[in-house]
């Protein structure tokens, strides 16, 4: 009789302990979901939202590229923009218009603008991060096209935040043609950030 008493207590003590051992696990869990959510929106809040945009050569390179207000000097200054364009020949800049296209994103961090420079023979446009005393952080160029030769053009589509950059070069040598894609988001350190998809 006192075997089955020890016993039926045992196995209680071995129940209620189970019990509590799925209870605890269910509980940490529970938690791990909890801080993964939270994880998830903070991981979300951590992107600068960027309206959808298409940086082609037809539409935006024949029309988007330029509008009725060049830069001045003092404005390229301000924007810093020697730091973003560093054209390979300085001899003549004569004919280079720099031009404020848009302001895409502004918020506590700073904002986001996107900044073109026509010439005779090329186009570039770049978005430009600032902090909020207009201090260059960071830039990619969104947008180029060489008319000369056209062996290198870049293009580029803004959606759901992310930017998707395509580089084609032709090689004029041998004929090669080349595309390399790559994705960018900003953070709010309002810092480029490549996404391996």
């Amino acid at each position: 009789m006192k075997s089955l008493k020890q016993t039926l207590i045992f196995s209680t003590i071995l129940i209620i302990g189970f019990i509590l051992f799925l209870s605890c696990r269910s509980n940490t869990l529970q938690g791990q979901d909890i801080e993964n959510s939270k994880t998830s929106k903070k991981t979300a809040s951590t992107i600068i939202p960027l309206p959808n945009m298409i940086f082609d050569l037809e539409k935006f390179g024949e029309n988007g590229i330029k509008n009725s207000h060049p830069l001045t000097a003092a404005e390229q200054k301000q924007f810093q923009l020697s730091e973003i364009d560093r054209p390979l020949y300085q001899s003549d800049l004569s004919d280079f218009n720099y031009y404020l296209l848009k302001e895409i994103y502004k918020g506590k961090e700073g904002k986001v603008l996107l900044l073109s420079r026509t010439a005779e023979m090329e186009a570039f446009a770049w978005l430009a991060t600032y902090d909020l005393n207009d201090k260059l952080i960071d830039f990619k160029k969104v947008y180029y096209d060489e008319w000369a030769e056209s062996t290198e053009n870049t293009t580029s589509v803004i959606k759901n935040n992310k930017i998707t950059l395509s580089e084609y070069v032709m090689n004029l040598e041998s004929g090669k043609e080349t595309t390399k894609t790559k994705v960018f988001q900003i953070g709010s350190d309002l810092k480029f950030k490549e996404v391996h998809l």
